[in-house]
């Protein structure tokens, strides 16, 4: 039964079901519009309206404080609201959580990474409302990092139920020790309306890259476990034996390193390194191949973008990236790690222009059937088992 705090008590009492259509919050702790925001907000945008109302919720350090998020939600017709939290676990936040739950009549909470599966989680119990835990890997890139990933494996298993990217994931939390009949697999979605095959040409005039010279790209936040270093590296080795040039889109931590490695490499004037681009279309577009090198994901937005784009991929075995590639016929997928196959990959693709361009066109079929309102449905299915669970048990 869905459950909501009395004015005196912070403990849940039972109540009756919220009345069709049920208020759904989508909590998240972000200050960038990427991948998992764009997924939200697509998500949101596809739901059944007689079944499901979205609202979107988010942490701010100040209460007058704005977030790409909540702009884009806006922009797309969605509520918003926000949760004034000025350091990453105050104790204060607990209760404005729950604030903003109850004064927007959240039914049911859906959460996406550690802060907001575990504050989330807590506010939930507190007042009785369900919650939903969506789940898109982990990386333990640093020792933060895990530490963060350990609380949200705790978060995880207490939440009543999960809702995961991937195969992949899926079979990670269960090695965690979560049961299966909790675990629902809605795979990432993209906007083909928005993310669709389109013209490079000015992008790579801007950049002075002739339209003859092969373009390599990878679209992503330049950290550790993204892989770029072993990129760098494989496409040195390309690079020895045919013209190309390398165009990094994204920002983080591990642009000094790569950078660096891109100077000893002897690779600078063939190499770009465009830092955030406002339009990442444009990327897509003036690239022939597009690499991921990644060493950890669960289902990369950049590999679902590359191709809507009509792009062939290349793609590291990690996650769901093999859910996406079925390897040669809408990417090739390549062991994580290894700069030697990833230089054959590439080099398979320049050399065959015809398996360049038939991966690039199934790459767009499949894109194409990886709707938002696929994964919409999907969620609420997962979201009315949630609800009548909570009934029966209340």
């Amino acid at each position: 039964m869905i459950q909501k705090a009395c004015p005196s008590s912070m403990e849940a009492t039972p109540t009756s079901p919220p009345p069709l259509p049920v208020r759904v919050g989508y909590l998240v702790s972000t200050r960038s519009y990427g991948g998992p925001e764009r997924q939200i907000v697509g998500v949101a945008r596809a739901l059944d309206r007689s079944r499901f109302s979205p609202i979107i919720i988010t942490f701010v350090c100040h209460p007058s404080e704005e977030r790409p998020l909540l702009t884009e939600a806006r922009n797309a017709g969605i509520p918003t609201a926000t949760v004034h939290m000025p350091s990453t676990f105050d104790p204060r936040g607990i209760h404005r959580l729950v604030r903003v739950l109850r004064s927007n009549s959240v039914g049911l909470l859906v959460t996406r990474g550690y802060k907001a599966n575990t504050l989330g989680l807590m506010a939930g119990r507190l007042i009785g409302v369900p919650v939903v835990a969506v789940c898109g890997g982990w990386t333990a890139h640093t020792w933060s990092v895990r530490l963060y990933e350990s609380l949200d494996r705790i978060a995880l298993r207490h939440a009543d139920q999960i809702a995961v990217v991937s195969e992949a994931t899926r079979e990670a939390l269960i090695g965690a020790g979560i049961a299966s009949r909790r675990i629902a697999v809605v795979p990432n979605a993209v906007d083909s309306t928005v993310f669709r095959p389109g013209d490079g040409t000015r992008l790579r005039k801007e950049l002075g890259i002739g339209k003859e010279t092969v373009v390599i790209a990878a679209v992503g936040r330049l950290s550790p476990e993204k892989g770029h270093s072993c990129l760098v590296e494989g496409f040195a080795h390309v690079r020895s034996r045919l013209p190309c040039h390398l165009l990094l889109a994204g920002d983080g931590p591990e642009r000094p390193v790569l950078e660096s490695l891109v100077l000893s490499s002897g690779l600078p004037t063939v190499t770009t390194f465009l830092g955030w681009h406002s339009d990442v279309r444009e990327v897509y577009w003036a690239a022939d191949i597009v690499c991921l090198p990644s060493l950890s994901e669960g289902m990369p937005n950049a590999v679902l973008e590359a191709m809507a784009c009509g792009k062939p991929v290349v793609g590291s075995d990690v996650g769901g990236v093999r859910e996406l590639l079925a390897d040669n016929e809408s990417g090739i997928v390549v062991p994580p790690g290894n700069a030697c196959a990833l230089a054959r990959a590439i080099t398979r693709l320049i050399e065959d222009r015809d398996l360049a361009g038939r991966i690039g066109r199934c790459a767009l079929e499949r894109a194409r059937e990886m709707t938002f309102s696929r994964s919409a449905r999907l969620l609420e299915e997962t979201y009315a088992s949630t609800l009548g669970q909570n009934r029966g048990s209340g």
